[in-house]
C-alpha cells in the first residue's frame, strides 16, 4: 500500500527534528531526555492522569495521544466532534482537556464552555497561531500554535493545575 505523499513528507521531516523543514517533533529518545530533565517528572501529580483530546484530525490526534502517554499521562480519550467530547465529559469528567479550536465546521468552544462550568482545566491546540483568539473569555488559557514541540506541550501539562497562560 502507497501511504499519501504528505504523510510521507511528515514522516521525513520528523525524523529530524533539525532539519529546516523540520515539524519540530522530539524522537523517542528526546522525550525520555525532557522527562529525565524536569525536575517533575516521576513525581505524583506532576501530569494530569486523564486528559480528552478533543482534535478531529486522526493523525494528530494520535501524535498528541502518544506523545502525552509517553510523557506521563495515565490515560487518555480522543474525541472528533463536539458532541462526541461533551459525551465523553458527561461519562467521566477529565482532569485536563486539549481542544483544537477549528473541528471542521464546528469549533471546541462549546467544549471550553462546558469544561469551563466544571473546572476542568483546558488548552487550546490551533493551527492559526497568535490570529486565533477563540474568545476573550478564554484569552489567558493556555494555548499552543500548530506544529509545537514536545518541550511545548509538556510545560502545558506541567502547569495544568495552575491555568497559567503558555503561549508558544
Amino acid at each position: 500500500m502507497r501511504l499519501p505523499e504528505a504523510l510521507l513528507r511528515r514522516r521525513t521531516t520528523a525524523a529530524h527534528p533539525a532539519s529546516p523543514k523540520s515539524n519540530n517533533r522530539l524522537r523517542s529518545s528526546e522525550i525520555t531526555q525532557v522527562m529525565t530533565n524536569d525536575s517533575s517528572a516521576g513525581v505524583p501529580g506532576a501530569f494530569p492522569g486523564d486528559v480528552l483530546i478533543v482534535e478531529d484530525d486522526l493523525l494528530i490526534a494520535l501524535d498528541v495521544e502518544e506523545t502525552i502517554l509517553r510523557l506521563g499521562v495515565k490515560t487518555s480519550r480522543t474525541a472528533a466532534s463536539v458532541s462526541q467530547a461533551l459525551e465523553m465529559i458527561a461519562d467521566r469528567k477529565p482532569d485536563f482537556a486539549l481542544l483544537n479550536v477549528s473541528l471542521g465546521h464546528e469549533t471546541s468552544l462549546a467544549v471550553a464552555d462546558r469544561l469551563d462550568a466544571l473546572k476542568v482545566s483546558f488548552g487550546f491546540l490551533t493551527g492559526y497561531g497568535a490570529r486565533a483568539a477563540p474568545l476573550p473569555r478564554f484569552r489567558d488559557k493556555p494555548k499552543l500554535s500548530k506544529p509545537y514541540s514536545t518541550d511545548t506541550l509538556a510545560a502545558m501539562l506541567r502547569n495544568w493545575k495552575s491555568g497559567s497562560s503558555l503561549r508558544a
